[in-house]
């Protein structure tokens, strides 16, 4: 049938999970198929090669793993080709602990759906107005993704049936315990029908989530995903906190006209380090979390063309999957304050192996602490960058 047996462990026992190595190979819809390749999908990673098809089959689940293995992909293309387009009412719902997990997944779910013109994906989130999402959910729309809170005070208005929920996925679970929402959940959760499929994402599975699970959860399937970096070269170069652009500049010059992203962890970074760029005559493109959505897809369009070299972003970026196709080199100019983030950075839900290298930056020994939690988080190895180094080997031969 195209695909692979294999025997995954739990903690509890033994369970035989199948592996889809290609999206074809999982009976997915022509129309969302397209749309996934449209996108830049290649090959499916490995939490959606296992959490994919028994998610279409209707089974609950507790899936573990970090941010950037493509978890994101894997519950919209389940979600996607698990409701029923022709009616058009509430059939799935995503709650996301963050405003920019919302926006993100919105976005995913706006470009996978691109060639299912019956869809319609739609957000409920704090800081928006509440009468515009009670007026944006009474529109209709198949699938919805927001925060917990609003989702509760939109359904609280009657502006939603919550039996016609076929399907709730939580992203994030862990964190969105530890932000105090298991009450909401819980209320959302007895709302909806008895046959409602639950799936749920998370970090870590900590004592609360193993609870939660026994509370709401019908016999779940338990994956739990291991970060791979196969083809992804991975170095660190030292500086002090003085010389970083400095050092950067100087790795510009030695890499040629190599296409970047450059990562940095606040808009004030990004804004020095941009100017710097530009005073070098670089040609550059930021993004962040101030812009506009029409804003940010306008900078990244000159980036993904390659008549820009330099895109410098906050974490923002790791929304705008597509633009990896582009990206041959990462920089980690500010590693990140979160270990989960370095490799929610590389933007990997689309990335099918192909060579990528990354570059971090450590400025004195906090950074090297931190360079240190991340090879152990990860178990990688993550090198000193020799001063005398090949650029011809730090640029992948293959571009995404």
């Amino acid at each position: 049938m195209g695909n692979t047996k294999v025997l995954h462990r739990n903690e509890e026992q033994d369970k035989e999970i199948e592996i889809f190595t290609e999206f074809d190979q999982m009976g997915l819809p022509d129309e969302l198929l397209r749309g996934i390749y449209a996108w830049g999908l290649r090959r499916p990673t490995p939490v959606q090669q296992q959490a994919i098809v028994p998610f279409m089959r209707g089974k609950d689940l507790m899936i573990k793993t970090t941010p950037g293995k493509g978890k994101s992909p894997a519950w919209a293309i389940a979600v996607l080709s698990s409701i029923n387009p022709a009616i058009n009412e509430l059939q799935s719902v995503t709650l996301c602990p963050t405003r920019e997990l919302v926006l993100g997944s919105l976005d995913m779910l706006n470009n996978l759906s691109a060639y299912m013109p019956n869809i319609r994906n739609i957000s409920v989130m704090g800081g928006t107005p509440m009468s515009d999402d009670i007026t944006t959910t009474r529109r209709g729309g198949q699938v919805l993704v927001g925060t917990p809170m609003r989702f509760l005070q939109v359904m609280l208005n009657e502006a939603l049936d919550p039996t016609t929920i076929k399907i709730l996925v939580l992203d994030e679970l862990d964190k969105l315990l530890d932000m105090g929402y298991k009450e909401d959940l819980r209320d959302i959760i007895s709302a909806l029908s008895e046959n409602a499929q639950l799936c749920a994402f998370m970090g870590d599975i900590t004592p609360e989530c193993e609870a939660f699970s026994q509370r709401c959860m019908r016999d779940p399937v338990c994956l739990q995903i291991k970060l791979e970096m196969p083809g992804i070269q991975q170095f660190y170069v030292e500086c002090g906190s003085d010389g970083k652009q400095e050092a950067l500049c100087n790795l510009i010059t030695k890499m040629g006209d190599a296409q970047m992203i450059i990562f940095c962890n606040s808009r004030a970074h990004l804004d020095l380090l941009s100017n710097r760029l530009r005073q070098e005559n670089r040609s550059v493109s930021v993004l962040h979390a101030a812009q506009t959505s029409l804003e940010q897809e306008e900078n990244l369009k000159p980036f993904r063309s390659g008549s820009i070299q330099f895109l410098v972003a906050t974490r923002l970026v790791t929304r705008h999957r597509s633009m990896a196709h582009n990206a041959k080199i990462f920089i980690q100019f500010d590693l990140p304050d979160e270990f989960e983030t370095y490799a929610a950075r590389l933007a990997p839900d689309n990335w099918d192996g192909k060579p990528l290298t990354v570059i971090s930056f450590v400025a004195g020994e906090d950074d090297m602490r931190v360079l240190k939690g991340i090879k152990k988080f990860y178990t990688t190895q993550i090198t000193a960058l020799p001063p005398d180094f090949d650029p011809a080997v730090l640029v992948p031969k293959q571009a995404y």
